[in-house]
């Protein structure tokens, strides 16, 4: 492993950790008092000298990835260090400076040489710089700080508490990044990346977090995302590059000519309520429904289309109330505690596992089932890391159907 310390300064990792921190280049930039291009061109030093992505837009903001979490743990430990630091160097004091703000690593190493070798030339000829370069900065600091960094003597500079304090400070930055280089070559050659995924409605949404509990096993180098959402939202998010894929009813021929819709499994157009609801003893057709207060997702939605078809097959006019309700267990609770009817897509292994204080109403529906699919954008890179999301997914769904 290299020993070299990687060439970056503390506003570089003070950049990292604000960014992460907050999720938003524009609201780190205000926090900092820099320009977001300032922020931008610090987080690129950081990439570029680490030769990884730290971050990338993801669907809450900006997103860390697998390498840019571990630079974001030790920029936070660093950004930790210069504060306890601070309060040990200005104890007492109401107002000081902010080292994090006023200090360089350069400025840190030179102490820490004048510190360990006891003047300024040998501390200038450690570092391979000029005398001068070295007392100027000694000189810059103290005056900044308005703390005394060493004393002279006849036998060179003897190092203040102050100076001390910063040496020890530049150790530890010093060796947290030779250990954050060595960790991220450690790393390399594992399965990571981010597999993000958004989830529409369907009685197989459980499918995912369990997908996500074995490939954080087999991988934990993985950045595992699930986001609920709506068609329109979650299409916006794909082709923004901020999910890789979204899992529910295939739109088929209504499909965008951009996206590729994979099949999993298949789920029927179901019709429930709760078990004592009188609707299980006088519903034999659909029409037996007519007076019923339905819920059903809003307009554009497949379970919607299938129902408004339906019902002019049958000439119906039943009063519906939408619910946009992203998950399938929330619509489940709603019913249990209503006297609403309600559709959802249902597979073989969902109807059996149905809430025991809900009921499958005993009225046939016509029609071909509901095809469950992966989405994904037509010539995107796919990740390995998403593609054993893709097999593991593959599986589950033919144990669920």
């Amino acid at each position: 492993m290299s020993t070299d310390v990687p060439d970056l300064d503390i506003r570089h990792l003070v950049a990292v950790a604000a960014v992460a921190d907050l999720r938003n280049f524009r609201l780190a930039a205000d926090q900092l008092h820099t320009s977001q291009p300032t922020l931008s061109r610090l987080i690129g030093r950081v990439e570029q000298t680490l030769g990884i992505e730290v971050f990338r837009r993801g669907w809450s903001g900006a997103e860390t990835t697998r390498e840019g979490d571990l630079v974001c743990q030790f920029a936070r430990s660093i950004r930790q260090a210069l504060g306890a630091a601070e309060a040990r160097l200005f104890a007492g004091r109401r107002t000081h400076p902010r080292l994090e703000r006023s200090l360089g690593i350069g400025d840190l190493r030179i102490i820490d040489a004048a510190r360990r070798t006891g003047g300024a030339t040998a501390a200038a000829l450690e570092l391979g710089c000029s005398q001068p370069v070295v007392s100027r900065t000694l000189t810059r600091v103290q005056q900044h700080l308005a703390l005394p960094l060493f004393q002279r003597s006849g036998s060179g500079l003897r190092p203040l508490p102050a100076a001390q304090e910063l040496g020890d400070l530049h150790g530890r930055i010093a060796a947290a990044l030779c250990a954050l280089r060595d960790q991220l070559q450690a790393e390399e050659g594992q399965l990571a990346g981010r597999v993000a995924i958004g989830i529409l409605p369907f009685s197989g949404q459980v499918l995912i977090p369990r997908v996500f509990a074995r490939l954080s096993e087999d991988h934990p180098r993985a950045r595992l995302v699930l986001v609920p959402g709506t068609y329109p939202g979650l299409v916006s998010a794909l082709r923004r590059g901020e999910i890789e894929g979204l899992v529910g009813i295939m739109r088929k021929e209504t499909c965008p000519a951009d996206l590729i819709e994979t099949p999993l499994s298949e789920e029927e157009f179901t019709i429930f309520a709760r078990k004592d609801h009188p609707v299980h003893v006088r519903a034999r057709r659909l029409e037996d429904l007519r007076d019923e207060r339905w819920l059903l997702p809003p307009y554009g939605s497949p379970v919607r289309a299938y129902m408004e078809r339906l019902f002019g097959q049958h000439e119906m006019m039943p009063h519906i109330q939408t619910c946009e309700i992203q998950f399938f267990s929330a619509v489940e609770q709603m019913v249990a505690e209503s006297n609403a009817v309600a559709v959802q897509t249902y597979s073989a292994a969902g109807l059996r596992n149905l809430r025991p204080d809900l009921r499958k109403v005993a009225v046939p529906l016509p029609g071909e089932p509901a095809l469950i699919g992966l989405t994904t954008l037509r010539g995107a890179r796919e990740e390995p890391v998403f593609a054993e999301f893709r097999r593991l997914l593959t599986d589950a769904a033919r144990t669920w159907a």
